[in-house]
């Protein structure tokens, strides 16, 4: 297979999923509360997960499932349950800050947090109707792209996206874990809550977004 098609299907992919990884939603917020939580593995733990399932995603819509994902129906579903769940988490988020005064790195009684990062990561990206909207949009005419050049050219957008993920979430984990000894007392009750209030205001506008398709 000639470099000269697959590195600009492997590069183009990893530029255009970094800008989507950079960009504020439920995962990076998630990813900052487990870095507090956790440390600097949270980062490449949550980008497993959501690995996962994206792998999952190319395999669907590459044997033909992305008319059933776009369908009013599915959109519709995805954004009210979808939405409920990130309201839930934050809710989990909020009441955790008003709970905790330092940063914890023990076994905590959130459900949330019993479940680990990697199928947190998964939950996390499936509540979020904006994702689903990606692939069967940006996500599908990379793949009719890439699968001209069989399942070699597939593998290269699939993991040039996915180290987008890898590569941002990661950093943000490292940065946010190595001051995780000065982010103590309110200052890790603030930012936990930020976290919450923002992941919950994605989870409302998300849920009424599914109510107004019906």
């Amino acid at each position: 297979m000639n470099i000269d098609v697959l590195f600009p299907i492997f590069a183009t992919s990893l530029i255009v999923g970094l800008s989507g990884a950079v960009s504020p939603g439920p995962l990076l917020a998630y990813d900052i509360k487990e870095s507090l939580r956790i440390g600097p593995w949270a980062g490449p733990a949550i980008s497993l997960g959501h690995s996962i399932l994206e792998l999952g995603v190319v395999a669907l819509l590459y044997f033909g499932a992305a008319t059933i994902l776009d369908s009013d129906v599915a959109q519709i579903f995805i954004s009210i349950i979808g939405g409920a769940v990130l309201i839930f988490m934050a809710a989990t988020f909020i009441r955790n800050s008003a709970k905790n005064s330092e940063i914890n790195t023990t076994p905590n009684k959130s459900y949330f947090d019993k479940m680990g990062p990697v199928i947190g990561g998964v939950i996390v990206t499936v509540s979020n109707p904006y994702w689903s909207v990606w692939w069967v949009t940006v996500g599908l005419a990379y793949l009719i792209w890439s699968q001209e050049y069989g399942l070699v050219g597939v593998a290269c957008f699939y993991f040039g996206h996915i180290l987008a993920d890898f590569a941002w979430f990661s950093l943000v984990s490292i940065i946010i874990a190595s001051g995780r000894k000065l982010i103590v007392g309110k200052i890790y009750k603030i930012i936990l809550a930020l976290c919450g209030v923002g992941m919950g205001g994605m989870g409302i506008y998300f849920f009424i977004r599914g109510i107004n398709l019906i």
